[in-house]
């Protein structure tokens, strides 16, 4: 990546992030407005300058490289979920009313761990499979989870409704899943020879494989969900 590429991403990124923030201090609460700043703080930018540290320790970790890889993307998801469940009770509190409780934010925290666990399966397992056929670099990878990022966020679908929100998301979205998956992709040696396969066939092979590896663990939420409903965060919160 050039040193342009790089600074136009982090003035991108702190722009969309002073943005939401902004606007949820003085005009609506929003999840993002608090999500972005505790994310890209507490998790992203230290994993991103501890880095070399990261993955010697993962590579020195004795496991099967896929199990290894799976743990750590799990590992990410639940730290991740963290945020995220503080983040929608606190939205809670401001647009529908409820009272502030430590018990239901932690109970928000475990409903969102719970959930995206089985979430992000498709998307851990799918990249993994995907660097084994097509010989990704790394940094390819992590364009890829963050392309995964765009659809499932739904950043994507609002091209044309909203074009403002997607300028102000796009960026900061792909580095949070780049982030997530980056300790797993830190695990693994990747492949020296590069793919002979046209770039945009491969990406779309690897979201296909990626949505393919996504059916059964959300087929399990769907079945699990109508039973046990109280397991997982309320209609209401997700995608917020």
């Amino acid at each position: 990546m050039s040193a342009k590429l790089k600074y136009f991403i982090i003035i991108w990124t702190i722009v969309s992030i002073s943005f939401w923030g902004i606007y949820s201090i003085f005009v609506e609460y929003i999840a993002l407005g608090l999500y972005m700043p505790l994310f890209f703080g507490l998790i992203a930018v230290p994993e991103y300058f501890k880095k070399d540290s990261i993955e010697k320790r993962v590579k020195n970790w004795k496991l099967k490289p896929l199990l290894k890889f799976m743990i750590l993307g799990y590992f990410m998801v639940l730290l991740e979920e963290v945020i995220a469940g503080i983040v929608n009770h606190l939205l809670e509190v401001n647009q529908f009313s409820e009272k502030f409780s430590l018990v239901m934010m932690i109970t928000r925290i475990l409903q969102y761990q719970f959930f995206n666990l089985f979430a992000f399966t498709g998307l851990i397992f799918g990249i993994y499979i995907s660097i084994k056929i097509f010989n990704y670099s790394r940094k390819e990878m992590l364009f890829v989870a963050g392309l995964w990022g765009l659809y499932v966020e739904k950043v994507v679908s609002q091209v044309v409704i909203n074009p403002a929100y997607v300028i102000l998301t796009i960026i900061p979205t792909i580095l949070i899943y780049a982030a997530i998956i980056y300790p797993s992709l830190l695990s693994i040696d990747f492949p020296k020879q590069k793919s002979k396969l046209n770039n945009i066939l491969k990406y779309i092979l690897t979201l296909i494989i990626i949505y393919i590896s996504c059916v059964i663990p959300m087929l399990i939420v769907s079945i699990v969900r109508t039973n046990y409903p109280f397991l997982f965060p309320p209609e209401r919160l997700l995608g917020m």
